[in-house]
């Protein structure tokens, strides 16, 4: 049996120090998520990895959840919210919530003949934010609903006018736990929310974007 050469050895040493240089390297990072520093050995496993993350990077995470409406509930807090959706995740990014909810509804057709309004917003803290009472929010995840005075929504004792709305907003989302507020805020006789769905959807990034109208 030959003796390897001193050559053959020292090659092998190499390539023995170099996959344990790749080894140390990839381990030493968190597993969702890679990030190389110059001298870094790289191995095709390793490379792999990145880009299969990085194509699965769009929406690795949901979170959804459904609240029914009852009798008697939906009503805005003291501190001006009417839901809350909680949900924990393992990295920080950003998210599209989306809620989806009725409102119903009664105004005053039936005495001092007034327009109305119910307002919504989603919100990362409790209540409508810097809007005033009485104008339209120019803000990001605000909805109106304007209801007109001659209007009935109710008839006798029965049910209030139930409408549908949707409003969406993109929030910054720490590792750990978060909380999104959907706030309200009413002019009319009364109002409830319920009904409401409640989805986020994780992403990495937020890229800036603008929306006009026309």
């Amino acid at each position: 049996m030959s003796t390897p050469s001193s050559k053959t050895l020292l090659y092998l040493a190499i390539v023995a120090l170099f996959t344990v240089l790749g080894l140390r390297s990839g381990f030493s990072q968190e597993a969702d998520l890679k990030t190389w520093k110059a001298g870094d050995v790289l191995t095709a496993a390793d490379l792999n990895a990145s880009f299969a993350a990085q194509a699965g990077a769009g929406i690795p995470y949901a979170w959804s959840n459904f609240a029914p409406r009852v009798n008697g509930e939906g009503l805005v807090q003291p501190d001006g919210h009417v839901a809350q959706m909680k949900f924990t995740s393992p990295l920080a990014g950003f998210a599209l919530v989306t809620a989806s909810y009725e409102i119903n509804v009664r105004n005053t057709f039936d005495s001092s003949k007034i327009n109305c309004r119910v307002e919504s917003l989603l919100g990362l803290t409790t209540g409508m934010g810097t809007c005033p009472v009485g104008t339209y929010c120019a803000l990001t995840g605000y909805a109106q609903n304007t209801f007109n005075a001659n209007l009935p929504t109710q008839f006798e004792d029965g049910a209030y006018l139930g409408v549908t709305q949707v409003v969406s907003r993109i929030f910054p989302v720490k590792k750990g736990d978060n909380v999104i507020y959907l706030n309200g805020r009413t002019e009319c006789a009364a109002a409830h929310w319920g009904a409401l769905t409640m989805t986020a959807l994780f992403v990495r990034d937020m890229p800036q974007s603008t929306v006009s109208i026309p």
